[in-house]
């Protein structure tokens, strides 16, 4: 039931940021421009910063658990080479992505937040819309957490 009521707050979370630009008004939509612009292009790094933490702590937990179990069963190989691969195969991904981090954020910038930044102040109706996203998002996140309490 736990993760209901996760899923719940996260969705109520959304929806906060879906209805701020509403909220906010254009005024204040064109005095924040350039913060809202640095902060949505350096999304995709804080994604995949994030994912690399999980990621990370995942495979601490799997090889942890995969230890005492060979501790309690005894070793074999077979495991070892998965979590070899799986290391591998993460590393490539990592150091990949780390490379190309500035690439990445400038297309982020180029292409997702300076027309979206554009469009939530100079558009009445995207603002309209995301607050709709929003409120229905809320609402989701609202019934999850009803049905957590429920449920629990």
């Amino acid at each position: 039931m736990k993760w209901i009521n996760l899923v719940g707050l996260v969705l109520q979370f959304l929806a906060f940021w879906f209805a701020a630009p509403e909220l906010l008004g254009t005024d204040a939509l064109r005095r924040f421009e350039k913060g809202m612009t640095r902060m949505i292009s350096a999304l995709p790094t804080l994604l995949i910063a994030g994912g690399a933490a999980i990621f990370g702590i995942a495979m601490a937990i799997y090889g942890t658990m995969t230890g005492l179990k060979a501790a309690r069963e005894g070793a074999s190989t077979n495991p070892m080479y998965t979590m070899i691969w799986i290391l591998g195969i993460s590393v490539v991904v990592i150091v990949y992505l780390i490379g190309f981090s500035k690439r990445t954020q400038r297309w982020a910038s180029a292409v997702l937040a300076e027309p979206l930044v554009q469009r939530l102040i100079h558009n009445n109706e995207s603002r309209r819309l995301a607050l709709v996203v929003g409120a229905i998002l809320f609402t989701l996140g609202f019934l999850c957490q009803v049905v957590a309490v429920v449920l629990s």
